[in-house]
């Protein structure tokens, strides 16, 4: 989930508007990297559209491992002000 209030978005006119870069790894239980995945969400938004989202948006990434233990990061780095913020999470996929 990426909170929209925290993001400094561009006025262009009557749009607002923002690249947000996410980046996943997954890693396992010894803090291995396995895998990654970056998506890059181009936010072009009218000011009525982003006051319906303003409570944020979800982004899901999927990976297609085995049964086991895994710690996934997540990164996201905002292009206008060039800030990132982190996350980190952990499961077990039975």
């Amino acid at each position: 989930h990426i909170d929209l209030n925290a993001i400094h978005f561009q006025k262009v006119k009557d749009v607002t508007t923002d690249s947000l870069t996410v980046v996943t790894g997954l890693f396992d239980i010894n803090d291995n990297y396995l895998q990654g995945k970056e998506t890059t969400i181009d936010l072009r938004l009218h000011q009525h559209l982003l006051q319906q989202i303003s409570k944020g948006v979800y982004v899901d990434t999927t990976f297609d491992v085995p049964p086991g233990v895994y710690r996934v990061r997540v990164v996201v780095r905002d292009a206008a002000t060039g800030q990132a913020s982190t996350a980190n999470g952990s499961g077990v996929i039975p």
